[in-house]
Order: structure tokens, then C-alpha cells, then sequence
């Protein structure tokens, strides 16, 4: 069987089923079709004296948001190095990446470049997505030129494609 987390709609049947009909963990475990031990901690994660869903969810969004500050906390290093180093008008966040790994690569722990993107991307970090030399980047744009190409705003045929008669 596959764990998934506790829903809402599972909280307020928890809280329904332990608050107001006294039910044990075993038989809200029976009832919600999930594991004993995965009722009890909920249950002991989010209750003071009783359990209430609503302070649980809340509970929950919260330590899902803090899982990722913790993880920062990881690459302290790595961040101060990348603040000092990083200047958009001439190195980029990839040239600083690519200097730090470059230098530092036996002394810190270094995240992957993706990683480092995706803290700018979600404004997670000390470097936020404006502190960047463009907001956006266009990716894979379709050449709609073609073979031709401009001269005095006329298409002309390149020398390798026209006919060898004309040369």
C-alpha cells in the first residue's frame, strides 16, 4: 500500500470521530482505512488537549513551508560566497555558480545549478527573482528567416545556394 499524506477532509473526520463520538485511534484507523501508528502521530503532532483540523492543516502548511528555509540552511556557505560573488551587470548567476564550483569545490557543499534557479525562481533566497539581469528568459525561438538573408532590405539567396551559372 502506497502512503499518502492525511488530507483536510480526513482531519475533520479525524477530529469528528476522536473529539465528539470518543473514538480510539485503532477504530479511526479502521474507519479512515489508513495505519494505526499514522493516526496516533497525527493525533499527537496536532493536539494539545484535543484535536482540532483546522489548527492542524494549519500546522502542516506551515511545516511544508519550512522544510525548504531548512534546507537553505544547509548551503549557508555556499549563499554567502554566491552574495559577495554575484553581480548582475557582469557575472550572471551562472558564471558566479560556474566560479564558486570552480574555487570551492573541496571546501563547501555546493548545490546544483538547477537548485540554485529554483531559489530564485520561488523567492526563497537572499537573491530574488528581480535581482536578476532579465526577468525572463525566452527559450527555443523559432527562426521564421529561413535560407535568405537581407541586403538593402532585399532577400538575397546565399553564394552557396545560388546557381553556378550566375557566378
Amino acid at each position: 500500500m502506497l502512503y499518502t499524506h492525511i488530507r483536510k477532509d480526513e482531519r475533520i473526520l479525524i477530529e469528528f470521530l476522536f473529539n465528539v463520538q470518543k473514538k480510539s485511534i485503532s477504530e479511526i484507523a479502521k474507519i479512515t482505512n489508513r495505519n494505526k501508528s499514522t493516526i496516533s502521530r497525527e493525533i499527537k503532532r496536532n493536539s494539545n488537549e484535543c484535536y482540532e483540523s483546522m489548527s492542524a492543516q494549519i500546522k502542516r502548511n506551515k511545516r511544508q513551508w519550512h522544510k525548504h528555509s531548512m534546507y537553505l540552511l544547509k548551503y549557508e556557505e555556499f549563499t554567502n560566497i554566491f552574495i559577495k560573488k554575484y553581480d548582475k551587470r557582469y557575472f550572471g548567476i551562472e558564471n558566479t555558480y560556474k566560479f564558486i564550483k570552480d574555487n570551492y569545490k573541496d571546501k563547501l557543499k555546493i548545490p546544483s545549478l538547477r537548485q540554485v534557479f529554483n531559489w530564485v525562481k520561488l523567492d526563497r533566497w537572499e537573491i530574488k527573482r528581480s535581482d536578476r539581469l532579465r526577468q525572463y528568459y525566452k527559450r527555443g525561438d523559432k527562426r521564421t528567416s529561413g535560407i535568405f538573408s537581407k541586403f538593402n532590405n532585399k532577400l538575397v539567396l546565399p553564394i552557396w545556394v545560388r546557381p553556378k551559372k550566375l557566378i
